[in-house]
């Protein structure tokens, strides 16, 4: 079979790229850094303080900071170097993300991580190419604390033939999600600042696309749009806090699908419903659950939108039903992120565990 990807412009040889050491990136957080991140999403002394405060007595790091730990590793992977043409970063949409948490929550003090990328996927679709990056993030120790999966959609590349296998992808980083035929269980509202994405970026995401005009008028949108990694973790934020009693360590997974971009200042309404997960056999722990990935007791997918400002409170039908317990069990959430002046989906396929 042929080894090379190619398109009218050339070819790429997927095993080189495929094979390549592409080294590690070591993040240095502080709790600095912890609290911007969540000042980013939207929480305050009022509604977060345990995320602002160095000085709160259960001051906690918001478990999607695991995803700008392992973000910059990203520009290890020399894909314009492969791709026939090169292409232009932003242009380069953000079509799907799965977060995967592996050990105990990250450490409020601050710590070192470091992220080795590596090519999962890549295949045409329509008249883009789908490229999916995954990263492993260890502690300073080694230890394995969290895995990410960056699935990039690039246009204008679509006449490319894919004869590769893609590696192994977990059930939950796959998964469809679909919404239950239902009435949501809870919902919940966030009105985005006008400089949200100004915020945000601060936080390491740098891409022009979200506060030069340039550039977003380049790439053919109205206005510069917020980060989609930023409408992730404000929906998981009012997940967590919803669903999950703020309690950063009940998150173990989100798997979310980007469908519209979101313009700062924009209200976004979260809709929730609640699957249980049955509990696993006796004797199975979550980290052979980890390990048996393709086993039903591993299933753990999910994005939570979060908020900071939630808008005429919180609306939970059902509520003693939707609530979760202070028990062990795990539950899954499925969610979609709705732009309210717009009407349209941000987030579909979105789940949490």
């Amino acid at each position: 079979m042929d080894e090379a990807i190619g398109d009218c412009d050339g070819r790429i040889d997927i095993n080189s790229l495929k094979s390549r050491r592409l080294g590690t990136y070591t993040h240095i957080y502080t709790q600095r850094d912890a609290m911007l991140y969540a000042l980013s999403l939207g929480c305050t002394a009022a509604s977060g303080l345990r995320y602002v405060y160095e000085g709160a007595q259960d001051f906690a790091v918001l478990p999607t900071y695991s995803i700008v730990a392992a973000h910059p590793s990203l520009q290890l992977v020399p894909l314009e170097s492969y791709i026939p043409g090169g292409f232009d970063r932003a242009a380069a949409l953000h079509g799907e993300h799965f977060l995967e948490l592996l050990g105990p929550p990250l450490p409020p003090g601050g710590g070192r991580l470091v992220t080795r990328p590596q090519l999962v996927d890549m295949q045409a679709k329509g008249n883009g190419l789908v490229v999916v990056l995954r990263t492993v993030t260890v502690d300073a120790d080694g230890m394995p604390l969290a895995i990410n999966e960056f699935t990039t959609f690039i246009l204008g590349k679509g006449g490319i033939r894919t004869p590769w296998t893609p590696a192994p992808r977990s059930p939950a980083a796959i998964a469809a999600n679909n919404l239950p035929n239902r009435a949501p269980d809870a919902s919940a509202s966030f009105v985005t600042s006008p400089d949200q994405a100004a915020i945000y970026r601060l936080s390491g995401d740098y891409n022009p696309l979200h506060i030069d005009p340039r550039v977003s008028s380049r790439v053919g949108f109205p206005q510069p749009i917020l980060h989609g990694l930023c409408t992730l973790g404000l929906s998981v934020q009012l997940v967590l806090r919803l669903m999950g009693g703020d309690d950063p360590r009940r998150l173990r997974s989100v798997k979310v699908r980007f469908s519209k971009h979101v313009l700062p200042g924009e209200t976004l309404r979260v809709e929730m419903w609640v699957e249980q997960l049955p509990e696993p056999p006796a004797g199975v722990h979550r980290q052979q659950q980890q390990q048996q990935r393709g086993s039903q007791e591993q299933k753990a997918e999910g994005v939570v939108e979060g908020s900071g400002h939630a808008t005429g409170g919180a609306t939970i039908p059902g509520a003693a039903a939707a609530a979760p317990n202070s028990g062990s069990g795990s539950m899954k959430v499925i969610f979609r992120t709705m732009v309210v002046e717009r009407n349209v989906i941000a987030i579909c396929n979105a789940a949490v565990e």
